[in-house]
């Protein structure tokens, strides 16, 4: 090859490389959609942004209207998942609360950075029937709580 080609061939790597890193993985892309709590109380719904997945859950009130009560953000930086959990307001003064998780690798399992009742968060499609997912929240208690949910579209 002449020096031309190794040049182009070289960019060409460089640039495959840094798109993959930004990139999520297809494990975080298989949350798309809107998930429907097995029991009827909620809902969370997922959308890609360029290479960030933001999220909505929302619980069902007495009148059958859903109610968002938090905003997610699962992004890629610098190779780690970075999960943000943001609960909206529900009081007169719009105070909000902001949750930071990190994951370990490239896993949906991430971990709290603060000392908070919510350690760590996981979440796992099924491999076989990717309508299926199930949330579990592990607790500083050392319970863990699983939520089923199901894809509606």
């Amino acid at each position: 090859m002449n020096s031309i080609q190794k040049y182009l061939t070289l960019i060409l790597l460089v640039m495959s490389v840094f798109h993959t890193q930004a990139q999520l993985p297809a494990k975080a892309e298989k949350l798309v959609g809107k998930w429907e709590y097995k029991k009827g109380s909620g809902s969370e719904t997922f959308t890609l942004h360029g290479d960030t997945l933001k999220g909505v859950a929302a619980l069902i009130d007495k009148y059958g209207h859903e109610l968002p009560v938090e905003r997610m953000q699962i992004k890629n930086v610098n190779g780690h998942f970075i999960y943000t959990a943001q609960k909206i307001a529900s009081d007169s003064l719009g105070s909000t609360q902001e949750h930071l998780f990190v994951a370990k690798g490239k896993r949906l399992k991430f971990y709290n950075t603060e000392d908070e009742f919510v350690q760590a968060l996981k979440y796992r499609v099924r491999c076989f029937n990717a309508n299926k997912m199930v949330l579990i929240i592990y607790t500083s208690e050392g319970d863990k709580r699983k939520l089923r949910l199901n894809k509606v579209d």
